[in-house]
């Protein structure tokens, strides 16, 4: 980052307008705000390692299921389908526990 952009953030901080936590979070939404190119990656991403459903990739992409189907189909990315078995349950289940 630039020496200029670096002393406007912490100008910033000094007068109390954001904590460095709070810009930074405030940077990060207004970029994917602006760039739905990032925020379909960010969906798709998320999605491919297991981390949302389908449905909550879509929510985060801001567009429908099947449009979210199309994203993941176009880069080769499996739909995940059906039930989980006894022992993936139990490792979600406990994912999401060490999560709170």
């Amino acid at each position: 980052m630039s020496r200029s952009i670096e002393k406007k953030i912490d100008l910033l901080v000094e007068e109390g307008y954001f904590s460095e936590e709070g810009i930074k979070k405030e940077a990060f939404k207004t970029l994917l705000r602006e760039r739905s190119d990032l925020r379909i990656a960010l969906a798709v991403e998320e999605y491919k390692r297991g981390e949302i459903t389908l449905n909550r990739a879509a929510e985060i992409a801001g567009i429908t299921t099947e449009e979210m189907k199309k994203k993941l189909n176009d880069r080769g990315i499996p739909i995940k389908r059906g039930v989980l078995s006894e022992e993936e349950r139990k490792k979600k289940i406990n994912d999401l526990l060490e999560k709170k």
